[in-house]
């Protein structure tokens, strides 16, 4: 099933491919041109983000200057810009949505009890993930859908199937099979359709994300988060950092590799 993508033409450079790492690595130069050393001493290839603007480096590792690579145009120094003027790091508004969306279940369920965390995404299990995409049809409204084909009737909230595990592995980087769904009272399935049928009540974490950089290859942000339990006297709040891995093929634009509170 084609993916619908969330990104416009600004925020195409992010479906230039994987980075490479960059951060503490060093431009080297020779009679043929210049190069990127990265921390490993291998040298850099493809589309790289360095100290946050974009460049292309050639198979053999030499960086393209003064010329178009895949239609984008690279000016003298080797950097992507857009009529002269060179393109930073952008993230849509859409991306940030999703971005916020879909990092609300984890804080939530890990500042029940604690305020400081850290999550890898490499492990979670069939049943983290089937909580998950729980979470996520319960709480999927027109305004901040992540399930864009959502049909509504009196009977509840229809979801594409295909679409949800879909998107659930570009969030989360695993595939959860259909064979690990689980049904429960708000939850069933019928044919191609998970058909949500009714709400959970739990309560909600709100986070909002300020800033954004790459760093060695990966997009790191940052913000703050209210969590709102359903017993006022346990709400609360803090600071949040999410590492998201670039994802030419997810919905929108990248994967979420770890997340920490504090």
């Amino acid at each position: 099933m084609k993916k619908k993508l969330l990104m416009l033409a600004v925020s195409a450079v992010m479906t230039f491919g994987a980075a490479t790492a960059a951060y503490g690595s060093q431009w080297q130069q020779d009679s043929t041109g210049w190069w990127y050393q990265n921390d490993n001493g291998s040298y850099a290839t493809g589309w790289t983000w360095i100290d946050g603007k974009c460049y292309y480096f050639s198979d053999n590792g030499y960086m393209a200057a003064n010329t178009n690579v895949e239609g984008y145009t690279l000016n003298s120094e080797g950097q992507w810009v857009v009529n002269g003027v060179v393109q930073g790091l952008k993230i849509t508004t859409e991306q940030k949505q999703v971005m916020e969306t879909l990092l609300s279940p984890i804080i939530y369920l890990d500042t029940f009890d604690k305020k400081e965390f850290l999550v890898h995404t490499s492990s979670f299990l069939d049943a983290d993930l089937s909580n998950l995409l729980d979470w996520h049809l319960n709480n999927t409204y027109e305004k901040n859908a992540i399930i864009q084909n959502v049909e509504a009737n009196e009977f509840g909230r229809s979801f594409d199937k295909a679409e949800a595990l879909d998107h659930l592995a570009d969030m989360y980087g695993k595939k959860l099979s259909e064979t690990a769904l689980v049904q429960d009272s708000f939850i069933t399935f019928k044919g191609d359709k998970i058909i949500i049928t009714g709400a959970d009540g739990e309560g909600v974490s709100t986070p909002s994300l300020t800033n954004f950089k790459m760093k060695d290859g990966k997009l790191i942000v940052s913000g703050s988060y209210k969590t709102e339990f359903n017993v006022e006297e346990l709400n609360t709040g803090g600071s949040v950092i999410a590492t998201f891995i670039p994802n030419k093929d997810s919905f929108f634009g990248y994967t979420l590799e770890s997340i920490q509170g504090y």
